[in-house]
């Protein structure tokens, strides 16, 4: 998935690091665009409008990806593949900043009222519109980290914590009370931290405008972009987390934030109930619902 992760656990088997980490690399065959016979890769290589059946993990994938674009009224949006090509993002990251050639710019991208995914529960299936490609990084790790700790607590762990570039999910078995302690890292200086969050079941994930980044020419381009136009978005938030339920929605609302701004993207996520904390260009820390206490203070069960 073009990122490190980690796998934490506490009981069961000595091993059992080994299935989690074979389920990552399952998943990475099945989701990564950079993959050719992956699902995904096969989806968005198919004519419009045909159903294709898939595995039960990449129907969920289309499933959350589409319900986040709902809730969030469009914030977040899955089918920005081709605006992603055409900022420079075409192959694995790490290789990204390699490129030497000039990279075109995306058209305006009006917002449709319909998403052009199509999703039939009774046979598995998806099929995508006329011209739309659709891109997992939005949700991808966050649900593989939710995929992974359902499947180790149902091997034998008491407590996990899965962690997919820095999308993460912390769970634990019924009657268990286990706490992890969550870092928040500045965006501008990385061995520093803004707070910590307490997590006794839930997830925490981050996304930053500092992180994935390449310049074209004299242009700084990175991966959070704005649907409306195709292009990287400005504005006035540097880096959000988000607090919730589960990972793969804690990573798509941090996405509807930057979209929102500070003044829209907070309100939405109030009105959600659901905590997050921004950090804006000037350095300075906002936060909405639980997390207006002191960071020391937050459990999330």
């Amino acid at each position: 998935m073009g990122t490190a992760a980690e796998i934490l656990w506490v009981g069961g088997p000595l091993d059992l690091g080994r299935p989690g980490e074979a389920r990552l690399r399952d998943l990475e065959r099945a989701w990564s665009r950079f993959v050719e016979t992956s699902e995904v890769s096969t989806l968005n290589a198919a004519p419009p409008h045909s159903p294709y059946i898939v595995s039960p993990e990449t129907y969920a994938l289309f499933e959350v990806a589409v319900r986040a674009w709902e809730v969030t009224a469009g914030r977040f949006d899955p089918t920005l593949l081709d605006a992603l090509v055409a900022a420079g993002y075409d192959r694995t990251f790490e290789d990204v900043p390699l490129r030497q050639a000039a990279v075109s710019s995306a058209a305006s991208r009006p917002r449709r009222p319909d998403l052009g995914i199509s999703l039939d529960p009774v046979v598995r299936s998806v099929s995508l519109g006329s011209d739309v490609g659709f891109d997992p990084g939005g949700v991808g790790k966050g649900l593989a980290a939710d995929l992974v700790t359902a499947q180790l607590l149902g091997q034998g762990a008491t407590e996990v914590l899965v962690n997919v570039g820095g999308d993460l999910r912390v769970r634990h078995a019924p009657g268990g009370d286990g706490l992890w302690t969550v870092v928040l890292a500045n965006p501008f200086d990385t061995e520093d931290e803004i707070g910590r969050i307490t997590l006794a079941d839930g997830a925490v994930a981050t996304s930053s405008r500092l992180g994935r980044t390449w310049r074209v020419g004299d242009v700084r381009m990175h991966h959070l972009l704005d649907p409306g136009t195709g292009r990287p978005l400005g504005g006035d938030i540097i880096a959000v987390s988000v607090v919730a339920s589960a990972a793969w929605w804690a990573e798509a609302l941090t996405k509807a934030v930057f979209v929102g701004g500070l003044r829209d993207g907070l309100e939405l996520l109030e009105e959600l109930d659901v905590i997050a904390i921004a950090t804006d260009v000037n350095g300075e820390v906002h936060m909405t619902g639980p997390a207006h206490t002191a960071f020391e203070e937050m459990v999330t069960t």
